[in-house]
């Protein structure tokens, strides 16, 4: 996801969360994936600006999705011909079968090689939902308004929506 959104690349991205002294990290499982903004209390409404441009508005340029394949494949290549991770997608498939988990989740060459960006898009519009989000927030601020205000745009959205006192 931080690779490019409708008004920033993904260098202007990396550098307004390296001014903010932050970081931005997001990640994907079978079960989960996670956009995560860490920075000062200070800076909390540019970091979840940033985050919220990333998470919403991402902008899968051709040139993007080129460069993380390669990167991917590379990866696997040299995951592939190590015993231990090789082992892992075995044992993996011996358990799980052809179910989700017996599946490496980070695919093979021959399958990132056929990944379009309509793909791409389609899961992310099919799969990603603020309505159905966990969001949790570690602070020692209150930011529940900034969070509300940057990634719920939907008052149906909000219904949900706790806020623990520790």
């Amino acid at each position: 996801l931080p690779k490019g959104t409708a008004k920033r690349t993904a260098p202007q991205i990396a550098e307004a969360i390296d001014a903010l002294g932050g970081q931005l990290t997001t990640g994907a499982e079978w079960d989960a994936s996670t956009a995560t903004v860490t920075t000062m209390a200070s800076k909390i409404e540019p970091a979840l600006e940033v985050l919220s441009d990333t998470v919403r508005n991402p902008a899968f340029s051709d040139e993007e999705i080129e460069r993380y394949r390669q990167q991917a494949i590379d990866e696997l290549t040299v995951n592939f011909s190590q015993p231990g991770p090789l082992a892992t997608v075995v044992a993996s498939r011996l358990l799980y079968g052809s179910a989700p988990y017996g599946h490496s989740l980070a695919g093979t060459p021959a399958s990132l090689a056929r990944i379009k960006r309509d793909d791409i898009v389609f899961a992310i519009v099919c799969l990603r939902g603020i309505d159905v989000s966990i969001l949790p927030v570690v602070t020692r601020i209150r930011p529940l308004v900034y969070v509300c205000r940057l990634l719920c745009s939907c008052p149906q959205q909000n219904r949900h929506q706790q806020q623990a006192d520790y």
